[in-house]
């Protein structure tokens, strides 16, 4: 409306998709048999739906006839709530919303694709969406580089206790097979000083008695 603040527009046009989004009547509202939405709320629904701020401002933007853009949707909020609230509401909407991005990229990669075109754009688009929730939710959504590293260490060790076993039924054959008189006992076994996988022939190797002449 000409003469009307950019202010007034803006809490005009979202102060009625507040009111449909919630259902409230606006006749129920003149007569005080209803309350207009929250503003906050409203805003802070949207985005848990999976809706950005910039898509909000473009559609108050319409409504409007005005310029919305994100940074002013942003200080008409702090303008109207404290800082700090508006930060925090924004941190859990978009922690919740993270699920409906992970949900879109699972549609846009189970959609038909029938070019390498195709395929590369709802790659990057699902990537997209899976970052952001990542982002936004890193405790659901975050990668898991800890769980990795625990395995790849876990394996390592399996493997080397493997070779050790290995090491230790091929010893006394060894030295039987070479005839020392002072074989070691049945189930007993030479621990070698290095269990490296490079290092196990060199612990297989047999030494002659001291006592032993030529």
């Amino acid at each position: 409306m000409p003469g009307r603040s950019l202010d007034a527009d803006l809490t005009a046009a979202l102060q009625a998709a507040a009111n449909e989004y919630h259902d409230i009547n606006p006749v129920d509202v003149s007569v005080g048999l209803s309350s207009h939405a929250d503003l906050l709320d409203y805003v802070m629904a949207r985005i848990e739906s999976g809706t950005t701020m910039k898509k909000l401002a473009a559609e108050l933007s319409e409504d409007s006839k005005r310029d919305i853009t994100y940074s002013k949707l942003v200080r008409f909020l702090m303008s109207r709530y404290d800082e700090a609230r508006v930060n925090q509401a924004l941190d859990v909407a978009r922690s919740r919303a993270s699920h409906c991005y992970v949900e879109d990229a699972l549609s846009i990669v189970d959609a038909p694709a029938y070019d390498s075109v195709s395929v590369q754009q709802a790659r990057a688009k699902a990537n997209q969406r899976n970052w952001m929730a990542s982002r936004y939710n890193p405790k659901a959504y975050g990668s898991q580089q800890g769980a990795q590293v625990s395995v790849q260490l876990n394996v390592s060790t399996l493997h080397l206790e493997a070779l050790q076993r290995i090491e230790a039924s091929t010893v006394p054959q060894a030295q039987v097979a070479q005839g020392d008189s002072h074989a070691l006992p049945a189930g007993e076994a030479v621990a070698p000083t290095d269990t490296s996988p490079n290092q196990l022939s060199n612990s297989l190797t047999v030494h002659p008695s001291p006592d032993r002449t030529e």
